[in-house]
């Protein structure tokens, strides 16, 4: 407490009015302005249904929010129909969408759509301020545009205008599309082809226990066409058991997966069929051990690398600190669930290498040695430069044909990396084209698996029955 003195009456005493002056500092953690439960906007959802849209576009024509030059369509209709959009899948999955206030080009009419929505109180709207910490504001649908929307029966749609494939550097930045003559001939007849994919979907929808997913999406390359390439959309960020109780026209679905995919292809390199009853086998150590370590072999840049990850993952009290992470994200993702307010727990940057199977003590060595004998006929890929890339591209080849292949005969999928989803009436035919698709590709024929249980064995390069 600070005390003003009054000099004008000669003595040292203290003005009445000003008795006290409080001077404190207010701190604001700003992480508490988070979005609970935050799914980033996506500018390729739209909403099929248009009269919503086109009501609330004549209306933002009409409020202060707008500048009173030409009103261009062009530009305001595709960012009103993308903001219901994600809208309405933040209100299906009990979500909310996160979004940048940040005034840089291209970005100022989005903001005024929020604010002209959140003054007519169709959206409850928390504004983060700028700060340093990469916090964004986020907005959920009120109820009562929940109700406009189900009245205008919309539906989430893939885009038109915007690409079905997107190539990204490795800061994950857009890169534009490619110009050189034969890569941009290529580049298009990828896009064209995904495009189809997501437009097979117009008429028809996707459901988990009721609710409607997106199943519409994007193939992500890395860097370049040769790179990556895997379809990526709202499907993939399910549960294996999730995708259990997925419904493609209220029928129930089934997955169907390329067993060992990325194994068979490089054997496949080497001329050799893979023999699928010693799929990641190494005497002395369980079968969930081989896999983590061989998943991670096919993607580390050096061997030394993979080995350090085996022992952070056999140290006892790593293994304590990823039960108790696991055990948090459990009940983050329960809270999700059950649409509760929850914060992701913060993942340690140790834990993107651990391997949960490896038993405590494992000799990093010992293993990484004998797998690389166990693989000899393969081991020269081991580290090479992008390889898991290289496959992804392989796998994302195989995948998009055998997609075309089963559009064509009107049984739409839904692509989880190297499995597809499918109505349970189509399994024999969608497991017939996922052979016949890698045989044409590797020379070889693959197993497939699926989430029921193994469904054929291979003997040797014969095909045998599928059901």
């Amino acid at each position: 407490m600070l005390a003003a003195v009054d000099y004008s009456s000669g003595g040292g005493g203290v003005v009445p009015e000003q008795m006290e002056l409080h001077l404190c500092r207010v701190y604001l953690d700003k992480t508490l302005l988070l979005a609970p439960n935050g799914k980033q906007l996506k500018s390729h959802w739209i909403t099929a249904g248009n009269k919503l849209v086109e009501d609330l576009a004549s209306q933002y024509k009409l409020s202060s929010f707008y500048s009173g030059q030409r009103f261009r369509k062009s530009i305001y209709i595709p960012i009103i129909s993308s903001i219901l959009a994600n809208l309405l899948n933040a209100n299906n999955r009990g979500l909310q969408v996160v979004f940048s206030r940040d005034h840089c080009s291209g970005n100022r009419a989005w903001i005024k759509v929020w604010d002209f929505m959140a003054e007519l109180h169709l959206i409850h709207m928390d504004k983060a301020s700028k700060n340093e910490i990469g916090i964004k504001s986020w907005a959920v649908a009120m109820p009562v545009l929940v109700k406009m929307l189900q009245d205008d029966r919309a539906n989430i749609v893939f885009n038109p205008n915007k690409p079905s494939i997107v190539i990204r550097d490795k800061d994950k930045k857009e890169l534009p599309v490619p110009r050189r003559k034969t890569t941009h001939l290529q580049y298009k007849r990828i896009e064209q082809a995904a495009t189809a994919l997501n437009e097979q979907w117009t008429g028809h929808k996707v459901t988990l226990r009721g609710r409607a997913i997106i199943p519409v999406g994007r193939r992500i390359f890395n860097g370049s066409l040769d790179l990556g390439g895997r379809f990526y959309g709202d499907v993939q960020t399910f549960s294996s058991e999730d995708r259990k109780h997925f419904k493609i026209d209220g029928k129930k679905t089934i997955e169907i997966d390329y067993k060992c995919m990325h194994l068979a292809v490089l054997h496949a390199w080497e001329g050799l069929q893979m023999d699928y009853t010693a799929d990641y086998t190494l005497e002395g150590y369980a079968r969930p051990v081989i896999k983590d370590i061989v998943l991670r072999m096919l993607n580390i840049k050096r061997l030394a690398n993979l080995k350090a990850a085996i022992t952070r993952s056999a140290n006892p009290k790593n293994q304590a600190k990823y039960k108790i992470y696991k055990a948090a994200w459990a009940a983050h993702e329960g809270s999700r669930a059950k649409r509760l307010k929850s914060t992701r727990p913060k993942k340690p940057r140790w834990l993107d290498s651990f391997m949960p199977n490896i038993p405590v003590g494992t000799n990093a060595n010992d293993v990484v040695e004998a797998l690389v004998a166990r693989y000899s006929t393969i081991a020269k890929h081991i580290g090479s430069k992008d390889l898991g890339l290289r496959l992804q591209a392989v796998d994302s080849k195989i995948m998009a044909l055998v997609q075309e292949e089963l559009r064509q005969c009107n049984i739409r999928t839904l692509p989880i990396h190297d499995s597809i989803i499918v109505q349970e009436n189509h399994k024999a035919k969608a497991m017939m084209v996922m052979r016949n698709v890698f045989k044409k590709e590797t020379g070889f024929y693959p197993q497939v698996t699926t989430n029921l249980g193994p469904i054929n064995e291979i003997d040797g390069n014969q095909q045998s029955q599928w059901w």
